[in-house]
């Protein structure tokens, strides 16, 4: 199956903090143009929300006597209250605060008003790439947009688009499974754009002809002082391994013929230049009786990039522009916020 990209139109309510993507413009032009509208319409529910930084036309369409959409030209704008965005006559805005205002769009003897909401982004805040495992639930993309004043923006609409949708695919704000690889997914919000990793790994009950973008997983149960051991072939690994009970004492997690540093709490990365062991210690007084239960998982990393080769990709591009710099805020954490629903347009 050759690989395509997705796009995906995600909106949140502002009734939540969490992360949607920009306004796009929404430019439908009809088959013909000399058709009058009936009635005029701006952004979703009589609301446009702007994160660009730089000066944005706001988007605005006809609708025909048969529900069908016309392009207009010579619209009027005028902003009638609220914050002083400036916004053209022609219908221009430039947001550099967080503010909301009601303007007036006029189309010969048709007129409409509607809320324009300000959310300018300065960049996002960003937790980590996405694994998933086949077969398990969707997972959330851990991404926060920044607003002027350093806190999270709501609410926001935009794009993400999955590269190689035969591995992901996007339902709402979550990242999806389809095949054991590796991907990306590329945002846009506003006037800046990030991309967050995404791989899917395969559970396998044996360690014996691990491959990449598979996971083996064993329960373990080990007591005080006790050694246990698995072996490995040469290769690059990530082994972690997650107790049951979160109060229970830390194991020594290493590996015997492998060189390894520590990439999380309880987690090992590990390179294996020939045949090697993994490793699990518990170091509490041997007799004691203390017994700590878990999960050790250990992946086989790909490297050299995505699985997929480079002619079957094809990447959606958004209409071109000159992009003021984002601020880089991918290694300062993320606030903490919960997932809302989101609806794909």
């Amino acid at each position: 199956m050759d690989a395509v990209s997705h796009r995906s139109t995600l909106h949140i309510s502002p009734l939540r903090r969490s992360l949607a993507l920009r306004v796009l413009p929404l430019l439908v032009f009809a088959a013909c143009t000399d058709r009058l509208p009936v009635r005029l319409v701006a952004g979703r529910a009589d609301t446009i929300v702007v994160h660009n930084r730089q000066a944005v036309q706001l988007p605005v369409f006809g609708v025909g006597r048969r529900g069908d959409t016309v392009a207009l030209r010579n619209l009027r704008f005028r902003r009638l209250s609220g914050a002083p965005i400036r916004v053209t006559s022609s219908g221009m805005a430039t947001c550099d605060r967080a503010a909301d205002a009601q303007v007036e769009v006029s189309h010969r003897r048709l007129s409409s008003r509607f809320v324009l909401m300000c959310r300018p982004i300065l960049g996002f805040r960003f937790r980590g790439n996405a694994s998933l495992l086949l077969g398990g639930p969707a997972v959330p993309m851990q991404l926060d947009a920044v607003g002027m004043d350093g806190e999270s923006v709501a609410p926001i609409f935009g794009t993400a688009i999955v590269e190689d949708s035969s591995v992901a695919t996007m339902r709402g704000m979550f990242i999806a499974a389809k095949a054991p690889g590796r991907t990306r997914v590329q945002v846009e919000a506003g006037d800046c754009s990030t991309e967050i990793g995404v791989e899917v790994n395969e559970r396998v009950h044996s360690l014996d002809s691990l491959r990449p973008f598979q996971e083996f997983a064993t329960p373990v149960s080990i007591v005080a002082g006790e050694v246990q051991a698995w072996p490995i072939v040469k290769g690059d690994y990530l082994i972690d391994f997650q107790p049951l009970d979160s109060a229970s004492r830390e194991l020594a997690i290493g590996a015997a013929g492998a060189q390894c540093v520590g990439s999380s709490l309880r987690g090992y990365h590990c390179l294996a230049l020939q045949p090697a062991k993994i490793v699990l210690r518990h170091p509490g007084d041997a007799g004691s009786g203390a017994t700590v239960n878990g999960t050790l998982s250990v992946r086989l990393l790909a490297n050299g990039g995505s699985n997929a080769k480079r002619s079957n990709l094809r990447t959606v591009r958004l209409t071109s522009r000159r992009r003021t710099p984002c601020k880089d805020f991918r290694f300062r954490g993320l606030a903490t916020t919960s997932p809302d629903t989101v609806t794909r347009r």
